[in-house]
């Protein structure tokens, strides 16, 4: 009986296998700049610094209103008993003196005049015309504001980030069960020759048993890969928001949009000019510098303007009149406190110089940051032609042997070895293009390029 010859489903099984099944496109919703943006909208940290921001802007709105003038209405009305001050009845004794000396009635001996009165009602309209703690407070305001658009947005771009790492490492494991899949079927057909050659004497129990061997392995691999990309899936549902089962399709390759686009100058220019930590750090300077200015305000004297207008007695009136008007300056300076004002400016300056050297380290490590990432993206980079050379040259090697196995002038092992080796090369070019996309996407959050961040900056 000839020996049998497996070269057709061999070969077509190593068709299958080299192309490691890459998607066919991706969903016209299914892209990955979507995916990063669902994510940005259902994440609740996201969601509770955005809230922290709002709170932040309508304390700039509030220090600034403090500027303008205010409109106060006050009203009273007292119910008074026991022993109240009344002024009439020591005015009305002299009034009747009065009239007995002048003969005559002018003078009301009959006069109520109890403190306090009844009833007082007025509107006051105050506005400062000198207060350096007002312009220090917005100052202060407006810093921490800025701290946190810039929290706010470090938070993004890092939700971004991981986002899209979470995506690469599903579609990794994706790529690698496909893999798996397709070298089942190199050892599944080397099995069958191998029973069919023991079946007709043309082979050892342990050729059979080593072939099995090596399916096993393979199945167990597979099965592994398997676990990984539903564990991804099941991670990056739940980054998104969706039901944690929910099917998550694959997205094509060219259009993941993760290359390296920029040079290393560029790329730090983008990092210096545009990472959120960077805004972060000088609205602290800028809150910090405030609180300096509001230290040394306590030097100053503050001024406002106040005018009154009201009614005030036993019962209502609005007659002509019947009101009062009152016009006033109020000057207020403190001249000594203590040492308290020495002691708030030395925190204050103490403050602020802590916050300029956060800043200086907030610059130098986006710096080294981007640099870092950038170099990784390009090594990454660097090794995809030496891992597309060794599959091409695997692949070539397992068609060669599994040819010469097929007239017999190759052994089992030397069949399994160039398969072992083809499946290495397949696997470590599979690792090495996502751990290239991966530095990428980390190279989008630590240069803040401007793709690495689609659809984020609205609403911040």
């Amino acid at each position: 009986m000839k020996h049998p010859r497996p070269m057709h489903a061999l070969l077509a099984a190593t068709l299958a296998a080299s192309a490691l099944v890459a998607p066919a496109g991706a969903r016209a919703a299914e892209t990955l700049d979507a995916l990063v943006r669902e994510a940005l909208a259902a994440n609740r940290d996201l969601r509770a610094e955005r809230l922290q921001l709002e709170q932040a802007r309508a304390a700039v709105s509030e220090a600034t209103a403090l500027f303008l003038p205010t409109v106060t209405v006050n009203a009273r009305l007292s119910g008074r008993s026991g022993n109240v001050v009344d002024f009439g009845k020591l005015i009305n004794p002299a009034f009747a003196a009065l009239n007995q000396l002048t003969g005559g009635g002018a003078f009301p001996t009959d006069l109520r005049l109890v403190q306090p009165s009844k009833q007082e009602t007025s509107v006051r309209v105050a506005m400062p015309l000198l207060d350096a703690r007002l312009v220090a407070n917005r100052r202060i305001r407006s810093g921490l504001r800025d701290a946190q658009r810039g929290a706010t947005g470090a938070a993004a771009r890092r939700i971004a980030a991981e986002t899209r790492t979470g995506y690469l490492q599903y579609a990794r494991a994706l790529r690698l069960t496909a893999l798996y899949d397709s070298t089942l079927v190199l050892v599944d057909e080397a099995v069958r020759v191998q029973e069919s050659l023991l079946a007709n004497g043309k082979a050892t129990p342990d050729q059979v048993l080593r072939a099995r061997a090596d399916r096993s392995d393979v199945a167990q691999r597979r099965a592994a890969a398997a676990r990984l990309a539903d564990a991804a899936r099941q991670l990056l549902n739940v980054r998104l928001g969706r039901a944690v089962d929910a099917p998550l399709e694959p997205i094509a390759d060219d259009a993941l949009g993760l290359e390296l686009r920029v040079p290393l100058d560029e790329a730090l220019a983008s990092a210096r000019e545009h990472r959120e930590e960077l805004v972060q750090a000088r609205g602290g300077v800028r809150a910090a510098g405030g609180a300096v200015s509001l230290a040394n305000a306590g030097y100053l004297p503050s001024l406002v303007a106040a005018v009154d207008w009201g009614v005030q007695g036993e019962e209502y009136r609005f007659e002509r009149g019947e009101d009062y008007r009152v016009a006033s300056l109020a000057l207020q300076w403190t001249l000594f406190n203590g040492g308290q004002r020495e002691a708030q400016r030395q925190a204050a300056a103490a403050g602020l110089r802590r916050a300029r050297t956060l800043a200086d380290e907030a610059a130098a490590k986006v710096e080294l940051d981007a640099r870092t990432a950038w170099q990784a993206a390009a090594v990454a980079r660097e090794a995809l032609p030496a891992a597309h050379e060794r599959l091409v040259a695997a692949r070539r090697t397992w068609e060669l042997v599994a040819k010469r196995h097929a007239i017999g002038a190759a052994s089992l092992l030397e069949l399994l070895d160039a398969r072992t080796n083809w499946t290495n090369a397949a696997l470590n070019d599979v690792f090495t293009t996502y751990d290239y996309r991966e530095r990428c996407a980390e190279l989008d959050r630590a240069a803040a390029l401007p793709s690495g961040l689609a659809g984020a900056e609205g609403g911040l």
